[in-house]
């Protein structure tokens, strides 16, 4: 299977000029490395062009960038890249080796100098679409990184077509999402609503879920304070469907006109959401609405267990386990 991995480009800033140059780069003042072939050399040639003031850690961060773009991606793997909007990815497959471009000959006003030609897709995918791991391995602070769940992405995209081995090894992963949820869906709304109020104070925010007679149509309201740093308020509603079910644009609609200026949407639900409902969710000039799916609910729900409180936890009758990759 192809490695999948993904590599930042300032924020967005050269996200267009690289998939319009059908390559993606490094930036680094490091010369032409065609001639480097280990990380003892690159270590040599950083040594000398680095910063009199380069950290040991900044050093070793920076070879370690630079051996992986040389020497660890290959031609055929996959590649990942955030838009200007991070919520969105870019991906490609790689198609060609390494090169170097010399600023004074580049035509398309990217300081990348050290360049790898891909073949980019055409449009974009959401990282929320994926599962709650797949979207945690994305907020690495490193410039480039291995994206280990090269399944779950080429799956995604359609990619890949599985074997009977495969398919086998995505139901077991699956099945315990679905035990999961078949026995979330045993309990009544207030329990429901009681239980996704205590998730999202497991994940740090204060919560207030509202009374189940005449709350207008609002489950929980929350702030999240992260060490004065940042503050975010969230306005949420909460469903409990089948999983054979979906979501549609209404309720989106109907929560979103319930927030308060300033404030968030949060939907969560056990099934999943209509294409109009994600749609609806991010639609321009109306306040963001955040949607939590079934199998997402039950990563989080995985990710915080201990943090739950026991009589949920008794109730539900479940315990995180380890699943294939």
């Amino acid at each position: 299977m192809p490695k999948v991995w993904l590599l930042r480009a300032n924020f967005g800033e050269h996200t267009q000029r690289c998939v319009e140059g059908g390559f993606h780069g490094l930036g680094w003042d490091m010369g032409d490395c065609s001639s480097l072939h280990d990380r003892e050399s690159l270590a040599k040639r950083w040594e000398s062009v680095a910063p009199e003031q380069d950290s040991p850690t900044n050093r070793r961060a920076v070879i370690g960038i630079y051996a992986r773009f040389l020497f660890e991606m290959e031609v055929g793997d996959w590649i990942l890249t955030p838009d200007v909007n991070s919520r969105w990815l870019r991906y490609g497959r790689i198609a060609g080796n390494y090169r170097f471009e010399s600023p004074d000959l580049a035509e398309d006003s990217c300081h990348y100098q050290h360049r790898r030609d891909v073949d980019w897709r055409p449009g974009q995918i959401d990282r929320r679409e994926f599962s709650v791991p797949f979207q945690n391995t994305l907020k690495s602070n490193l410039t480039l990184f291995r994206v280990r769940h090269e399944q779950e992405f080429l799956t995604h995209i359609g990619e890949i077509s599985p074997s009977p081995h495969l398919m086998s090894d995505k139901a077991s992963s699956l099945r315990p999402h679905q035990l999961a949820l078949e026995r979330i869906l045993l309990l009544d709304p207030a329990e429901f609503e009681q239980l996704v109020g205590h998730l999202l104070a497991a994940m740090g925010f204060e919560i207030e879920v509202t009374q189940p007679v005449a709350d207008g149509g609002v489950d929980f309201r929350g702030v999240l304070n992260v060490s004065n740093a940042a503050q975010v308020s969230i306005t949420g509603q909460v469903k409990r469907y089948q999983t054979s079910s979906k979501i549609t644009a209404r309720p989106i609609r109907d929560l979103r006109g319930r927030i308060p200026i300033g404030s968030q949407g949060t939907f969560v639900t056990t099934s999943d959401y209509t294409k109009d409902a994600r749609r609806v969710a991010e639609e321009g000039g109306f306040a963001r609405v955040g949607l939590i799916n079934g199998e997402q609910l039950v990563d989080l729900l995985t990710q915080h267990w201990q943090e739950i409180p026991d009589e949920f936890q008794d109730t539900l009758g479940l315990k995180p386990i380890l699943v294939p990759a």
